[in-house]
């Protein structure tokens, strides 16, 4: 399999959710700027909650450019069968019989992509077998 391939395959997918996000995020921040929003009375909180699901997805959108970024800059090193298993090895593990491929790298653990008819789970440095 060709990491860089998976490498574009996983930016492809994240930027098809930040353009989602990013729509979520705007949406989220016209509401709570709408003057419907306005509250009625002490207990109508609509606008609050609209203020504060507006900033968690602007924060989300800001935490996934990051990401975006850091991947667009990510050097994939080469492996062979001497070298020990680091960032941005492409590992395939049998466990009870099952084969899986991981692609281990310092973020984005616990996503997924389709390459070449088989599913390569990103596998985060902090996740316990990431480590």
């Amino acid at each position: 399999m060709d990491k860089k391939r998976i490498l574009e395959t996983l930016l492809d997918e994240m930027r098809a959710k930040l353009s989602v996000l990013i729509q979520s995020a705007h949406a989220a921040r016209q509401e709570a700027t709408h003057e419907d929003t306005k509250a009625e009375n002490k207990y109508d909180t609509r606008a609050i909650e609209a203020g504060y699901l507006a900033g968690a997805q602007a924060e989300r959108v800001a935490q996934l450019q990051a990401t975006i970024s850091f991947f667009e800059r990510l050097e994939l090193k080469s492996f062979s069968s001497k070298t020990p298993i680091e960032m941005t090895a492409l590992l395939e593990l049998k466990s009870d019989g099952k084969k899986t491929w991981n692609f281990l790298l310092p973020q984005g653990g616990g996503m997924k992509v389709r390459q070449d008819d088989r599913d390569v789970f990103i596998l985060g440095v902090q996740a316990p077998l990431g480590k």
